[in-house]
């Protein structure tokens, strides 16, 4: 792959991994299942091992998650960064682990314990006062204080715990008191709305626990000391395995993979973390988003063997298009499945999917499925054709959304504070043929009389809606660019236009490199849709017609 592909690629994956990070840490939802996002961030980190990419992604935006909520926001006083992880599904898995052994041997052996599958909360006590939060963006979460206190256990360990002290732990529902419910499809995503609902007691309703795996302050000597002194403090903690010097800690790991640790495990996991024993102080990565000395390794999920059948589309409010394939229903950890979320079009052309393909189904900790490899092809396996009319912009598909017509004039009018007439009343123009296109609008005041003879159009109303048209011929181009309803150009994308360009003519005499240069806020669809605006007579038509008449 060419240095400029990889870059764009990267860009890409980064773009794709903030979005999914504002749906997890904002909207408490997830499109893709953990395995699959896990994917992106290894295709990224394998791209910027290139020193060339590394560099160019300096300049963008790196994935760290951030959380919004009526919660008051603590700073945290160390970053709560995530872990960097190593698939043990992978060819390079004993490799990896030899890596970090040899990176991170302190001759005191390592540390293994569950990964827990919850959320991250970190207590504070400082000066003899008691907070709990979120992890959040890593700098920055929300205050659960007064939810997480309401387990008598925590409050208990929190007021016996010594001053200036910083626990990392997960807020967490044990496998044996989740029950599914319309409201909550998985166990994370129930103690992660419950914690931060403003119901006081709705966490202690979900029967949730909280246990401690790590401390940020200096209060022991090494990572088996923190986990005595949580214990004897009375915190739930985390299962853990010591590995001795003498051990081989790839051997220790893939034993505990292949034997029953998962399944016997109180909660949810999805993975382990490795701890070098000989804890000095907290180091972190260079990225500011994984921290040093410790690694995840993630477990093989779940999976059965089943046959794609088809592939259909899904359709967002902008545009965006999601594939969806649909095989041969299956049954995994009691769940039945036949559906699975491609998330992006890149991931479906990275699988190459043909219907009639024998395929392996994931499932990982109760979320959404994934298709995780194609086992066989057969002569007769069909390609999937990209839907007819659609349109590619990085990782993802895109299509123009249809509105019903009375909806698109109606908006129109708005945009222009034409408000008299609702899209109820549009339609009934619309049906009587007296419009056709925006621009005939400004030609009602001639068709007064025909607007008159209409049952439920009074005099009041249709002379309201002349006078409202009339005036409307002062709009400013900011305006009329948003009443065109062009294909991905929200309102404040209409706006920050507008403030570069004086007017319509301006605008049309320009090109898509300068408009690029001027307006930074455009994304991948809205860059394609002024392209093209800018590159066809035909599409300048309707706007330009409408201008002439608000002159």
């Amino acid at each position: 792959m060419k240095l400029d592909d990889k870059i764009k690629r990267a860009e890409s994956l980064i773009e794709e991994i903030n979005y999914h990070d504002r749906l997890y840490f904002t909207e408490n939802r997830q499109e893709i299942s953990d395995s699959a996002y896990d994917e992106l961030w290894f295709e990224l980190k394998d791209l910027l091992s290139d020193e060339d990419v590394r560099k160019a992604s300096n300049k963008m935006k790196m994935p760290l998650g951030e959380q919004t909520s009526f919660l008051d926001k603590v700073s945290h006083s160390v970053p709560i960064l995530s872990l960097d992880k190593i698939k043990s599904s992978d060819n390079s898995f004993e490799k990896n682990i030899r890596k970090f052994e040899k990176n991170y041997n302190t001759g005191h052996g390592y540390l293994i314990e569950s990964k827990l599958d919850g959320l991250t909360v970190v207590m504070y006590k400082q000066n003899g006062s008691v907070v709990f939060a979120t992890r959040g963006g890593s700098t920055k979460g929300e205050n659960v204080t007064e939810q997480v206190t309401l387990l008598e256990d925590v409050k208990l360990a929190s007021e016996k715990s010594p001053d200036a002290i910083i626990v990392r732990g997960e807020a967490i529902i044990p496998k044996e008191n989740f029950f599914k419910s319309d409201k909550y499809s998985n166990a994370r995503n129930a103690v992660s709305g419950a914690l931060r609902s403003k119901e006081i007691g709705s966490f202690a309703s979900v029967r949730p626990e909280y246990v401690a795996y790590d401390i940020l302050s200096h209060h022991s000597k090494n990572e088996v000391e923190d986990l005595e002194l949580l214990d004897k403090l009375g915190f739930r903690t985390v299962k853990s395995r010591i590995v001795k010097p003498e051990d081989d800690l790839y051997e220790v790991v893939k034993d505990i993979i292949h034997s029953d640790w998962r399944d016997q495990e109180r909660y949810e996991i999805d993975g382990l973390v490795i701890k070098p024993i000989s804890k000095s102080k907290i180091d972190y990565d260079g990225d500011g988003h994984h921290a040093k000395g410790q690694i995840a390794v993630k477990f093989p999920p779940k999976g059965d063997v089943s046959y794609l059948r088809d592939v259909e589309f899904t359709i967002g409010k902008n545009g965006q298009m999601t594939p969806v394939a649909v095989y041969d229903e299956i049954e995994i950890d009691g769940v039945k499945m036949s559906r699975a979320s491609m998330g992006s079009w890149n991931n479906f052309l990275d699988l190459n999917l043909k219907k009639g393909d024998k395929i392996y189904v994931v499932r990982s900790n109760d979320v959404i499925p994934q298709i995780d490899a194609v086992l066989e092809r057969y002569e007769d396996s069909e390609e999937v054709e990209q839907p007819k009319d659609s349109w590619i912009e990085g990782a993802h598909l895109y299509t123009a959304v249809s509105k019903p017509v009375e909806e698109k004039f109606a908006h129109f009018a708005k945009s222009l504070n034409i408000k008299a007439f609702n899209a109820k009343t549009w339609k009934i123009l619309l049906e009587n043929r007296l419009i056709e296109r925006y621009v005939d609008i400004f030609d009602l005041k001639n068709k007064r009389n025909e607007m008159l003879s209409i049952k439920g159009l009074g005099e009041k109303k249709v002379d309201l809606l002349i006078e409202e048209i009339e005036l409307s011929r002062r709009s400013s181009f900011e305006q009329l660019l948003n009443a065109m309803q062009y294909q991905a150009l929200g309102s404040k994308m209409c706006k920050d236009i507008a403030k570069n360009f004086s007017s319509l003519e301006d605008f049309l005499n320009t090109n898509i490199e300068e408009v690029l240069s001027k307006v930074k806020s455009l994304n991948a669809p809205a860059k394609s849709t002024i392209s093209e605006l800018l590159d066809n007579v035909n599409l300048q038509k309707d706007i330009i017609e409408v201008s002439a008449n608000m002159k």
